[in-house]
């Protein structure tokens, strides 16, 4: 818990107002539902509940925004709302802040920024941050991961009963290894999955029955789950529909699915976003100068520059570039002293995949450096390092049980 965070709680609970605001949030979910339903009343309690720093109450209100719930849609306000809740520490309002992030819906697309929400959202025990974090280490490449890291983050988020995780993680499985049992697994899931809510567990099915190897091929099975998918407004399985059809000349059908898909489509289609851009060999580059500069290696020793480069590193997507920031403020080398903002930069690094940035935050926490003492979050923190291979951090780890 950051020093300014845990003052205004103590400010809570000190003029008694920790108990108000859930006294408001409770009326605030009174009256979004039920017989009392009144949007008006319901959002000026949940302003209120989240004026007072309580967390649910800031998630409820971003919702009303981001859904038009008896006001003018706002994505910015939704997301500003999000942002409030997940730094208070809600794990959805982590994940939808991710969600944002990599859509691009009320701030910049940013898939690092996504990154690091949903990694937030899955620490704190968010089956659908887990789910939607190995899914993002599956699909950019911006990332700089692989299989089998989403392989993991998909294995916590069906552990934590995430129907999302588990259909992917399945999905994976086959990719990966493909063995019978991987196929007996992801067809159980699937069938036990695939509903309007999961059409993608459809669409995977349809799939298998119509066009895999491994799997006995079964085309009224493939047509049924198949139109499911698409009845559901997945595009790939009309797609996949109406080549079935022309494969067996059913030319009213294949026209049929061909335009549902196109309908699909047009209604999913967004304006087209660009990603920021992340050149990462570049940022590297920055980095290494930057160490040079440091240590004077070749160059003058010149700390302020060295710590332009690092931040420099750290904007294109170096894990590195911001530990070595956040190392630079804790150390006061080419900027002020400062360990609220080497826990930012920490933070960052940390959660881009770096160990050492892990391992700092812990000793942070563990000793109150710029941040509240607290032992279980210094433990998570030493536990990420130690997942990421860094026998230190399970060292540092181990020394706290």
């Amino acid at each position: 818990m950051s020093l300014l965070k845990y003052i205004l709680l103590a400010s809570l609970f000190t003029f008694g107002l920790y108990g108000n605001s859930l006294d408001y949030f409770n009326q605030g979910v009174m009256y979004s539902k039920g017989e009392n339903i009144d949007l008006v009343k319901s959002k000026k309690y949940f302003q209120k509940s989240c004026d007072a720093l309580y967390a649910r109450g800031c998630f409820e209100l971003a919702k009303i925004y981001e859904k038009a719930l008896g006001v003018t849609a706002n994505s910015t306000l939704a997301t500003q709302l999000y942002y409030k809740a997940c730094e208070l520490d809600n794990s959805d309002a982590c994940l939808y802040l991710g969600i944002a992030y990599e859509e691009g819906v009320g701030v910049q697309l940013d898939y690092l920024l996504a990154e690091e929400r949903y990694a937030e959202a899955c620490e704190m025990g968010s089956g659908g941050g887990c789910a939607r974090l190995g899914t993002l280490h599956l699909q950019h490449k911006a990332l700089q991961s692989n299989p089998q890291k989403a392989q993991k983050y998909l294995e916590k988020a069906c552990e934590l009963k995430s129907g999302l995780g588990c259909i992917r993680l399945r999905h994976l499985n086959t990719q990966i290894r493909g063995t019978p049992e991987d196929y007996k697994k992801a067809i159980t899931t699937y069938k036990n999955k695939c509903s309007s809510f999961y059409r993608e567990a459809c669409l995977y099915l349809g799939i298998l029955y119509s066009e895999n190897k491994n799997v006995e091929r079964n085309l009224k099975e493939a047509v049924f789950y198949l139109k499911k998918a698409c009845k559901s407004n997945n595009p790939q399985s009309c797609e996949i529909l109406s080549e079935l059809y022309k494969e067996h000349h059913n030319k009213g059908a294949m026209r049929k699915y061909a335009k549902r898909a196109l309908e699909i489509n047009k209604i999913l289609k967004k304006p087209q976003q660009i990603a920021t851009a992340y050149n990462l060999t570049k940022a590297l580059e920055f980095e290494e100068l930057g160490y040079k500069y440091s240590r004077g290696i070749k160059v003058p020793k010149d700390a302020n520059k060295a710590y332009q480069l690092y931040y420099q590193s750290c904007s294109q997507g170096s894990a590195k570039g911001c530990y070595r920031i956040g190392i630079a403020h804790i150390e006061a080398k080419g900027v002020k002293q400062n360990n609220q903002e080497a826990h930012k930069y920490l933070k960052k690094a940390c959660y881009r995949g770096y160990s050492y940035g892990c391992s700092a935050l812990g000793f942070l926490y563990q000793y109150g450096e710029g941040v509240e003492i607290d032992l279980d979050i210094a433990y998570r923190y030493y536990n990420r390092s130690c997942d990421l291979e860094n026998k230190g951090g399970c060292r540092l780890r181990n020394g706290l049980k």
